[in-house]
């Protein structure tokens, strides 16, 4: 049968928060048993909006990136949880409100912090997919639905038609190396998980727009290659950390910069050619 995914647009998100109200909307004061009990009013953040700021001024990247359950194919709460945590044919993992009761262990087996204990049921709980309104007949879940930037799709998809869809639409999953095979993906993920190196250039006292930007690491392979826009600034994006050299050249000139520390983002200056 068919699986639920979720789809994350990094790229698209500017924190609005509207996802995240509009969760609190649905669950606070609300049973949707046997799927969910109410969600607290403070504290829980079911959907969650994690927040990165690449670069230095005056070449600054601020990125949100929504975080929720990620309903995990490999889910280390379904592990440890003896019962307590379950995954149904759609693939929604989900919480047995009463065999979970206690069992506030539960909230420190998700790599994505995504669990939140309600001291007042003494229940740990957390994002559902809405799964009390998709077995209604919704096809969405609420923060998908509210979203005002398409920065967030919900889908059922064939689990064969899985591997294309993520190469077509260039997705990946966040913190893939916990090996926990998330149903949630993300297009532009780089954004908040990778760096880049940025300046701004000057030619002949203006502003040099056009210039060809390559990144090379120190195996002289190109790790990112770019043009600078009509202010004369450039990102060459996509950086993992790493020592790089740069090369910037624009008509019959040519400025080559050795060495480049990237451990976060850099803004190289203003840099005249």
């Amino acid at each position: 049968m068919k699986r639920y995914i979720m789809i994350i647009d990094v790229s698209k998100c500017h924190g609005c928060h509207n996802c995240f109200l509009a969760c609190k909307d649905e669950h606070v004061g609300n049973t949707w048993a046997p799927v969910s009990m109410p969600q607290p009013r403070h504290e829980h953040r079911w959907r969650n909006i994690l927040l990165n700021e690449r670069g230095q001024y005056p070449l600054v990247d601020p990125v949100c990136m929504p975080v929720n359950c990620m309903m995990c194919e490999n889910a280390p709460c379904i592990k440890a949880g003896n019962g307590a945590v379950y995954r149904r044919d759609d693939g929604l993992v989900l919480i047995d409100n009463e065999k979970a009761v206690g069992r506030k262990d539960l909230v420190g087996t998700c790599p994505y912090h995504a669990i939140w204990w309600n001291a007042e049921l003494d229940l740990p709980q957390k994002c559902t997919f809405c799964a009390h309104l998709l077995d209604a007949g919704w096809t969405e879940t609420r923060c998908s639905q509210i979203c005002p930037t398409g920065a967030t799709k919900f889908m059922a998809v064939e689990e064969n038609e899985l591997p294309s869809l993520i190469e077509k639409e260039g997705l990946e999953r966040y913190k893939d190396e916990f090996g926990t095979k998330p149903m949630v993906f993300y297009k532009n993920l780089y954004r908040f998980t990778k760096c880049f190196i940025s300046g701004s250039l000057i030619m002949d006292g203006e502003c040099c727009e056009g210039a060809e930007i390559t990144v090379f690491d120190k195996d002289g392979q190109i790790a990112s290659r770019t043009s600078s826009n009509q202010y004369g600034d450039f990102y060459a994006d996509e950086l993992e950390n790493g020592v790089f050299d740069v090369k910037i050249a624009a008509n019959d000139k040519t400025l080559n910069i050795e060495n480049v520390n990237v451990v976060s983002s850099v803004y190289m200056g203003e840099l005249t050619l």
